[in-house]
């Protein structure tokens, strides 16, 4: 198993949903959707960790997303 990527905020991971996301697409459009409002101000960053997480959750992916991070 690879070593996890770790992902310090929504800017982050969206980048790592747009550019290095190799899992399941299933929640991962939702994902995306969630972390752009995140970056833009519209949700939590807290929201939007929650939505990553269960995205790579769902995509067998090892991620560390730390909290208190943007």
């Amino acid at each position: 198993m690879n070593a996890p990527q770790a992902v310090g905020g929504a800017s982050e991971a969206l980048e790592f949903l747009a550019n290095r996301w190799k899992g399941s697409r299933r929640k991962h459009a939702f994902a995306r959707e969630i972390c752009a409002a995140a970056v833009s101000g519209h949700v939590s960053q807290e929201t939007a960790r929650k939505a990553f997480i269960q995205a790579a959750d769902e995509a067998r992916m090892s991620t560390c997303a730390p909290r208190g991070r943007s």
